[in-house]
């Protein structure tokens, strides 16, 4: 996705109002499974044949696909450009299509836009509760998008040699799955709806890790799900978005509490300026969850920051990670930082917000809840 440009005429204007033809014109072809059918040069009337669909009218969609730039035409004939067949084709590695059939999914929830400023929307959860079908796509999706930066997490050098780790609204349960993988003594939970227990439990099996690692339903927002739990390791992946500003300080409170003296958490997040605007595909997601959810949205960067700090933990270590959010995925760089404060407490490395990237959060006990930590 390219840098966004903000709109400098009337015909911008427009553009950005046509801009779901594109988006219904990809997520219905990916659906129909249009690009496993144009590897190799074909005509419209054979495309159209294979699907029962109109000749005539399938020639218009090819044709819109090959102006969006996904498809090449040469005479009568269609085929995939180079990044359809890498990222389209179901038959590839790099398929990215479970990604684009949850948001396919979300397409009636942008119908809500009448009604989710006054709190009145259907929610995600209510959905995944009625519709199994997008709870799936649900799963794969956020399991798909993950693996652009388990292996980063997993690296992590605070995560090496623990004991027992959580892994917090940890959904498919690939990054603790991840980092069982390579910490044989490494024992763990992940937290989540019980809808997702087939998901992560799949995820444990395939990593051979099944032995160690369990998964519990339990709500992270409540504090009673905490009482009695040890642990000197928590994970907090990309699930932030989903809590208000007083559930937040909550979340974090009760994950300072359940830590040993020693422990740290690491908190993955797509980072947006204190403004709330910048960058702009992070304040289109916060949209997205203001629809979604019922108060959710995503915090900016700062605030993630001071809420860590007031539940009494040390900010060791903040520094994008190579991997951009899910929804940007062809946006993955490694980026540069401008160090922003450092002293022997506390290291915080500012983001460069016109790019769409990732931050990760090492943090560690360091007070009681509530009494911030000094900066020299």
């Amino acid at each position: 996705m390219s840098k966004f440009t903000p709109p400098r005429s009337r015909g911008d204007i427009f553009a950005i109002g046509d801009a779901f033809h594109d988006s219904a014109a990809l997520l219905f072809a990916c659906a129909r499974g249009l690009f496993d059918g144009l590897v190799e040069p074909t005509m419209a009337g054979e495309v159209a044949a294979a699907h029962a669909w109109s000749a005539w009218r399938t020639a218009v969609l090819l044709n819109y696909l090959t102006a969006m730039g996904l498809l090449g035409r040469d005479g009568e004939r269609y085929s995939n450009e180079p990044i359809a067949n890498a990222f389209l084709v179901r038959s590839r590695p790099s398929y990215i299509g479970a990604a684009l059939e949850h948001q396919r999914l979300q397409w009636q929830l942008w119908d809500g836009m009448d009604t989710a400023p006054t709190g009145r929307n259907l929610t995600q959860n209510e959905r995944f509760d009625d519709q199994q079908e997008a709870n799936e796509a649900f799963n794969e999706a956020m399991a798909l998008l993950a693996r652009e930066k388990i292996d980063e997490v997993a690296a992590l050098p605070w995560l090496q040699n623990r004991r027992f780790v959580l892994d917090l609204a940890g959904n498919h349960g690939c990054y603790l799955a991840a980092l069982a993988h390579r910490n044989p003594e490494m024992r763990g939970e992940v937290w989540d709806f019980a809808r997702v227990r087939q998901s992560a439990e799949r995820k444990f099996a395939e990593a051979s890790v099944s032995d160690r690692l369990t998964f519990r339903e339990a709500d992270i927002s409540s504090p009673v799900s905490y009482a009695g739990v040890r642990a000197d390791a928590a994970l907090l992946n990309d699930c932030l978005h989903y809590f208000d500003r007083a559930t937040l300080g909550d979340v974090f409170q009760s994950v300072h509490r359940a830590l040993d003296p020693d422990g740290v958490v690491v908190v993955t997040m797509m980072t947006l300026a204190a403004n709330g605007v910048e960058p702009h595909a992070a304040a289109g997601f916060s949209l997205h969850m203001m629809l979604n959810t019922d108060k959710g949205l995503l915090h900016p960067t700062p605030i993630i920051e001071r809420a860590l700090e007031c539940a009494g933990f040390d900010l060791k270590h903040a520094s994008a990670m190579n991997s951009s959010s899910g929804y940007t995925s062809d946006r993955r760089r490694q980026i540069g930082s401008e160090l922003l404060e450092t002293d022997r407490n506390l290291q915080i490395e500012r983001v460069d917000h016109e790019r769409h990237e990732e931050l990760a959060a090492v943090c560690r006990p360091a007070a009681e809840p509530g009494r911030r930590t000094p900066r020299r």
